[in-house]
């Protein structure tokens, strides 16, 4: 019915993801530019608190959320070096899209990972900034990474297993 839709250049990011379904869910809407972060909000006239709740320095944004808020940046700085790549991430959208598909491509093992730790990740700074805004429950840097990198593990050993 749409036509001819062209096929997005980061699907290499999807395929062969070995993270819990809600992780890549949410990386494909955050991919996607979809999620409903505070700046989308505002732009459809809901009132909504503008100032990021993770940083408490910038206006919420997909692009300040997830690449250039502090707690974020910290969160990829130990996630990234947990499993070897390099630590330093992009600072806009476009370049975090490229920096990603750059390191999602293949099928080799630390391939495979890259794309685990991306999902799980995404998903967790999601997942920290609803407890924040909802349940007023906040951690830590190093609880959200032992979180992440204990889900990753139990995962990738259960299908090791199978």
């Amino acid at each position: 019915m749409k036509g001819e839709q062209q096929k997005p250049i980061w699907t290499c990011l999807m395929f062969n993801n070995a993270a819990r379904p809600k992780a890549c869910f949410t990386m494909w809407i955050m991919l996607n530019q979809r999620l409903l972060t505070v700046d989308r909000l505002a732009h459809w006239g809901i009132e909504v608190e503008k100032i990021c709740v993770m940083c408490k320095n910038e206006e919420e944004t997909a692009e300040d959320l997830f690449i250039q808020c502090n707690y974020a940046r910290r969160i990829w700085e130990r996630l990234l070096s947990s499993i070897e790549r390099q630590t330093e991430a992009p600072m806009t959208w476009e370049q975090f899209v490229q920096w990603c598909i750059m390191h999602g491509k293949g099928k080799r093992a630390a391939t495979q990972l890259f794309k685990f730790i991306l999902a799980e990740g995404i998903y967790g700074l999601w997942m920290e900034r609803n407890n924040r805004i909802f349940d007023q429950k906040s951690r830590n840097e190093e609880q959200l990474v032992k979180e992440i990198v204990y889900i990753t593990i139990v995962r990738t050993q259960h299908l090791a297993v199978k």
